[in-house]
């Protein structure tokens, strides 16, 4: 388990988990709509501005979303060693 984790409650483990996922629902959203955007800086500025903003759309958005999903998981997995230490078991 890690060490940063230690002394957190579950509340409060179980709360993070829960931003996480709100911000990642976020990124979502916001890849969604520069997707959109992309199309359009195609047809009107060109293949060099779309593709710029692409690039920014994953760095700002996409990777954003695989990096919270890695830690979710991390993080359910020290809620459940949470939990069974709590309740006497593992």
């Amino acid at each position: 388990m890690d060490t940063c984790f230690r002394n957190r409650s579950l509340e409060t483990l179980e709360s993070i988990r829960m931003h996480m996922a709100s911000a990642e629902v976020s990124h979502w959203v916001g890849f969604a709509a520069m997707l959109v955007l992309n199309v359009a800086a195609w047809w009107y500025r060109g293949l060099t501005i779309a593709l710029a903003y692409l690039i920014l759309n994953i760095l700002g958005n996409l990777y954003p979303c695989l990096l919270q999903q890695y830690d979710r998981r991390r993080l359910t997995r020290v809620i459940t060693a949470t939990k069974r230490r709590n309740t006497g078991r593992g």
